[in-house]
């Protein structure tokens, strides 16, 4: 099992490495690719040792996908968090969606893992975590750009914060480890916090409408958290 692991982490740096240089061949350099390979490995390196602590078997097809978004999730954060490339994505109409079109594949990638889990029946806890942490690293990453790159209120940060709070004070509280219950509910609240974080991103939304939708985003996931 060992060995898959490493052929399917090895793949993974290969995919990334391969989009990396199609989709920024204008913006690439060293810094890019020693930053998206620091984050890969040490993503990769949390998302397995979970995977060997729960002890699973196999990295199912649904997880591969679940992956290959968490790649793009770390391509989408060097976007934002770099400046000079932010700056000639908003200069350059035609790379500027590049951005959009990302963040929308990672959306549609997310509906298909669990379809695929349901389909090859791989449902499994580990599959299901790995699920919920891409769709949180997805809205940190989107909180951190709406700061840096839209409105550069502090707020914001409070919509990933839930979640990571919630995560250390499992630590302490045994049962808060409980899984929750099949919801509907949480799942459409998720993804209208990313859609809505998402839209913030469209170049052609007013600046003053990105504080509203930072509130609203904030009601919508303390709603989700209180009723959990």
């Amino acid at each position: 099992m060992t060995q898959n692991i490493f052929k399917i982490i090895f793949f993974g740096y290969v995919y990334m490495l391969l989009i990396t240089s199609i989709l920024l061949k204008n913006q690439i350099n060293t810094s890019i690719l020693l930053q998206n390979t620091i984050y890969f490995f040490i993503i990769s390196f949390i998302i397995f040792f979970y995977f060997k602590k729960l002890n699973e078997k196999q990295f199912s097809y649904a997880s591969l996908i679940t992956y290959a978004r968490c790649i793009i999730n770390i391509l989408i954060f060097s976007i934002i968090i770099n400046s000079e490339i932010y700056t000639s994505l908003i200069i350059n109409n035609n790379e500027k969606n590049l951005l959009l079109f990302l963040l929308i594949i990672s959306v549609g990638l997310d509906g298909l893992d669990g379809y695929i889990a349901r389909y090859f029946k791989e449902s499994s806890l580990f599959g299901y975590k790995f699920d919920l942490e891409t769709d949180t690293l997805l809205i940190l990453i989107l909180s951190i750009s709406v700061y840096l790159n839209i409105h550069g209120n502090l707020i914001v940060l409070l919509i990933p914060f839930y979640r990571y709070v919630f995560f250390a004070l499992q630590f302490k509280y045994q049962w808060l480890k409980n899984n929750l219950p099949e919801s509907y509910r949480r799942k459409l609240i998720c993804l209208l916090v990313i859609s809505i974080l998402i839209i913030c991103h469209i170049p052609k939304i007013p600046i003053y409408m990105i504080m509203p939708f930072i509130y609203l985003s904030i009601f919508l996931i303390t709603f989700s958290f209180l009723k959990d």
